[in-house]
C-alpha cells in the first residue's frame, strides 16, 4: 500500500503517466490521495512498533487524514476549489484538476 501510493506521489512529481495512471487512459490517483493513503499506510506499520511516540503520531496521523477527508466533502458539497487539489502538479496529465 505504502509502496503504491510513493509510486503514485513519485509519478506526479516526475511526470510519467504510467505512475499516476495503472491502466492507460484511465483516472489518475491524484497526489493528496496518494500522500493520504501512504501517511495511513505509515500508522499501520507503527502498529508493530512498541515505542512511547507511535500512538501520538498514530493519532495525529489520523486526525490529519480526517481533516482532509472533511476538507474534500466540504469543496465538493460547496463547489469551490481547493488548495488541497495541487492544479499545478496535476495540469500535465489532460488538464487534471487534481481532483
Amino acid at each position: 500500500m505504502a509502496g503504491i501510493a510513493a509510486l503514485v506521489m513519485l509519478g506526479w512529481i516526475v511526470r510519467v503517466p504510467w505512475m499516476v495512471q495503472i491502466i492507460p487512459g484511465s483516472v489518475a490517483m491524484v497526489f493528496a490521495n496518494a500522500l493520504c493513503l501512504f501517511l495511513l499506510a505509515a500508522a499501520l506499520i507503527l502498529t508493530t512498533v512498541e515505542r512511547p511516540w507511535c500512538k501520538p503520531v498514530q493519532t495525529a496521523i489520523g486526525t490529519g487524514v480526517s481533516l482532509v477527508g472533511a476538507a474534500v466533502i466540504a469543496q465538493y458539497g460547496l463547489g469551490v476549489a481547493s488548495p488541497l487539489d495541487l492544479p499545478g502538479l496535476h495540469a500535465w496529465l489532460h488538464n487534471n484538476p487534481g481532483q
